[in-house]
């Protein structure tokens, strides 16, 4: 391809403002705002541990996120220490916002729609994204040193039409299959982008588009129908269902959809559970 800005090719061309290799990304220009949702059940334990290590790593600094929802299933007293101590550990005293009478179980992705839409009321825009992560996760060693990077790339990602930012390597059905996968770079981080249909969901840390979710996903959250519920024992009971594995068997329209999905180069979070 011939380019403007070659003398041989186009010698009349005007003095320009601009350079080929250094032109403006209008869709990227806005910081939106960014909150974070935990989702923990019956774990005061693997919370603590977890939030000493986002604060230790100032991940609440570096993602510039306005809050943090701890969505407490099951809540306990001892879930209540660990958010009091917690509370005053962060750079706001309102930081962490604890979420959940104690009878209260929600599944994964009731509890997503739940934190989008208390971000809607506190930035008054729906257009937020949301750092999803279940208590158990912490940011790498290798991860520490660039978190700021990282989210800054993910913001003009995001804004690019990317509505889920996974912040790990690409599962192995999408690492064995170059032709399914594609080079989706964004402000020097070489993010690599698939499609919905070819990698399925996991309930791994991501940053989560939340005006797209509350349109496409949310609904299924929401359906009180045994269907969602599953053979698992107990579950029909108790009227609650295993989202991840909805998400994949094709109850949820995610396994027949076209959505682009990126994956981080590395892994940014490891798994870390304290309580079991």
């Amino acid at each position: 391809k011939h380019r403007i800005d070659d003398k041989e090719y186009c010698p009349n061309h005007h003095p320009s403002n601009f350079t080929w290799d250094q032109m403006p990304d209008f869709g990227v220009e806005q910081d939106l705002p960014l909150f974070i949702g935990v989702l923990s059940y019956e774990s005061p334990q693997s919370l603590a541990a977890a939030l000493e290590n986002w604060r230790e790593t100032d991940l609440f600094q570096k993602s510039r996120a306005q809050k943090i929802f701890v969505q407490l299933n099951h809540r306990s007293s001892q879930d209540d220490e660990v958010i009091q101590k917690f509370q005053y550990k962060f750079p706001k005293n309102d930081s962490i916002v604890p979420l959940g009478p104690p009878v209260e179980n929600i599944n994964v992705g009731s509890a997503i729609g739940k934190f989008c839409r208390k971000a809607e009321i506190i930035s008054n825009s729906p257009d937020n994204r949301l750092l999803f992560l279940e208590k158990d996760w912490h940011v790498t060693n290798n991860a520490r040193d660039v978190l700021s990077s990282i989210f800054r790339s993910l913001n003009a990602l995001s804004q690019r039409g990317v509505p889920i930012i996974r912040l790990m390597d690409p599962l192995p059905e999408v690492r064995r299959k170059a032709s399914i996968k594609w080079n989706c770079p964004a402000l020097g981080i070489p993010w690599i982008c698939t499609l919905a249909h070819q990698q399925r969901w996991a309930n791994f840390p991501s940053v989560i588009d939340c005006n797209w979710y509350l349109r496409y996903l949310e609904p299924f959250a929401l359906m009180d129908d045994s269907i969602m519920y599953g053979c698992r024992r107990g579950f029909q009971d108790s009227r609650y269902f295993d989202w991840e594995e909805a998400m994949q068997d094709g109850r949820i329209a995610w396994s027949e959809s076209q959505w682009v999905i990126a994956n981080a180069p590395s892994n940014m979070f490891v798994h870390h559970e304290v309580d079991q």
